[in-house]
Parts: C-alpha cells; structure tokens; sequence
C-alpha cells in the first residue's frame, strides 16, 4: 500500500510540475515552483531549480530503490533542464534561481540552495555524462567561492550588485 501511495505522488507531482510540452523543447525537464489546480490560467509561471534537483534526486535514488528506470530517465531529462539555467551574469558562472514562463527570461541571482554538485556528479559519473560533470564542477566553484572569511556561507549570488558596490 505504502508503495501504490508513492507512485501516486509521484505520478501527481510529475503531471502537474515537470514541463514536457512538445512545442516548448527549450523548457522541457524544467520544474515548475508550483501548481494552482484552482487557478483560472493554468499555465506555468516559473521553474524553480531548487525543485528541479529535489524532483530529479528523489526520481534518482527512487529509480535505484524500486527499480525503476524510467524515473531514472527522467531523473536526467530534469537534470538537463535544470542544466539550462545555467549561465554567466556579470561575469559570474551561476545557475540562475528560476525561468519565467511569461517573460521567458531567467532570473538574474541564485541561492546556495540552488546547487547540489555532489548529486550532479554522482549521476555524471554513473552515466558518463561530460556536461553534467562540467556543471558539477562549476557548482563546486559556486559553492566554495560562497565562502566567507569567517567561515560563513554566503546563500544569495546576485552579480549584478557588483555594478553598484564594485568591492
């Protein structure tokens, strides 16, 4: 029963928030940072590359525990899309925070939250895959140039505070 009531989510969850719109393959494996069933426009608001890693990692390691392949493959398309959030701001290599649907732009900051390098590499090297293993090194940098000289993290990278605070 236990089971049968997890594939339920499951299936509920990728339904309603993973993006597989045939017409928008540049969003596809995006996930969306929620879902109104009572909204009157139901169509997707924003990707959310906090969920993008929690919904592949849980597809993942949930492939490996009930033998499940096929979340494991879509455990790399979520991986993908997530890897499209990528990109350079400022100067600075980040995995921007989420993709606005309506003004298909993507924000300009990122949280730490936003980087799980440690996942990215393990499934880069379980599946051979160079350009995931290239975001799992540039997530590292992310993470460990988030580091203060006190020892504290920084959680918000937001580059464009540099055009008004150059230091």
């Amino acid at each position: 029963r236990r089971e049968a009531d997890g594939r339920q989510v499951v299936a509920a969850a990728l339904a309603h928030l993973v993006v597989d719109d045939k017409s928008d393959p540049f969003t596809r494996g995006f996930v969306l940072w929620r879902y109104r069933p009572d909204a009157a426009d139901a169509r997707p608001d924003a990707s959310g590359t906090t969920e993008a890693l929690r919904t592949a990692k849980a597809l993942w390691l949930g492939a490996e525990r009930f033998g499940s392949p096929g979340d494991r493959e879509l455990a790399r398309v979520i991986l993908s899309g997530y890897a499209r959030h990528a990109g350079v701001e400022h100067g600075v290599w980040l995995v921007r925070n989420y993709f606005g649907f309506g003004t298909r732009s993507f924000a300009t900051n990122s949280f730490l939250v936003d980087y799980d390098a440690d996942f990215v590499a393990d499934v880069a090297r379980q599946t051979g895959d160079a350009e995931l293993g290239l975001l799992a090194e540039k997530s590292y940098e992310v993470v460990r140039g988030a580091a203060t000289r006190a020892g504290l993290l920084y959680d918000l990278i937001q580059p464009e505070l540099k055009t008004m605070y150059p230091l």
